[in-house]
């Protein structure tokens, strides 16, 4: 015989589900919420710190040794030049390099170098100009021939002039090219990709172009509706963004308390998926396993550490 069921055992879970719903209504409760989240996160033992990343600060010491910030990029690229003489295996920037910069000068190179070549440049110069004056003055050429001579020696000055030209121009160094060449030469740098809630800019279209075909992930795999995530993205200039190994977000959601209490891992222009900062050279430091999105889940297939393969979400 089918027992029936009580009416207690269905209205009673039912008006359980309907109060702990209907709390979220009120402004208070999100607040305990938020209260009881940080207490049972304090409750948790420190995560370790790994001892193989390293922060480089731009603190009170490095400004009193290399100057006023913001530094000019010529200095960051060859901040990135040591990192690769010291087998650095990452370098990620929290830095949006958006605009360009403004070129600077190569002192060493205008106060040493350059400076020579003027010296040596003129000094030939005046050599030649002096012994066809002395030649004339104890008549061992004619005027006839002076002035042949004196037309080598206005070529001389043309093809010294061009080639001074040419080596000074050398004297002003495009910042943004140098950074995006120390980029290419690390290997693995990571920028950062600003996501938006705006409309794209007119004229970004290309920059955009140049996100969705270096810093999308491949091997990803979607299993749930993505949501409706941001309109666009502010990309580096692209002297930059065509040499970094790739990028990420780094925006974050806030409480309405003012705290940060978590990140996204992934975040969306349409179908277009992007990843977080730090996550995207995390994959390619596990061997750029199979991302899949599920919802409220992101898991890594085939992911390899310290020479085990394993799967984690």
């Amino acid at each position: 015989m089918k027992k029936k069921t009580s009416w207690p055992s269905i209205v009673i879970p039912c008006i359980i589900g309907l109060l702990s719903a209907g709390v979220y209504l009120f402004p208070f409760w999100i607040g305990v919420e938020n209260r009881l989240y940080d207490f049972f996160l304090g409750l948790k033992s420190d995560v370790k710190e790994d001892s193989s990343i390293v922060l480089l600060d731009i603190d009170d010491v490095s400004i009193e040794k290399v100057g006023l910030y913001p530094w000019p990029r010529n200095t960051i690229a060859k901040g990135l030049e040591a990192l690769t003489q010291l087998g650095a295996e990452f370098a990620v920037f929290d830095i949006e390099y958006i605009d360009k910069s403004p070129m600077s000068v190569d002192f060493t190179y205008l106060n040493g170098a350059l400076k020579s070549e003027f010296a040596a440049s003129f000094e030939e110069i005046g050599a030649n100009v002096q012994d066809i004056f002395a030649a004339l003055a104890n008549n061992q050429i004619t005027l006839p021939e002076a002035g042949i001579y004196g037309s080598e020696l206005v070529d001389l000055i043309d093809q010294s002039r061009d080639t001074l030209y040419r080596h000074t121009k050398q004297v002003a160094i495009e910042n943004d090219s140098y950074l995006g060449q120390a980029m290419r030469l690390f290997g693995s740098s990571f920028i950062t990709v600003n996501m938006q809630d705006d409309p794209p800019s007119e004229g970004t279209e290309d920059l955009y172009a140049i996100a969705k075909e270096r810093f999308v992930y491949p091997k990803l795999k979607v299993n749930a509706p993505l949501s409706d995530g941001r309109h666009s993205a502010l990309v580096p200039i692209p002297e930059i963004s065509r040499m970094a190994a790739g990028a990420g977000f780094t925006n974050v959601y806030i409480d309405s308390d003012g705290v940060r209490r978590r990140i996204r891992l992934t975040d969306n222009i349409g179908d277009t998926v992007f990843m977080q900062l730090a996550f995207s050279p995390l994959l390619k430091k596990l061997g750029a396993p199979e991302v899949v999105i599920d919802k409220n889940l992101v898991t890594l297939i085939g992911a390899v550490y310290d020479g085990k393969c394993f799967n984690t979400a």
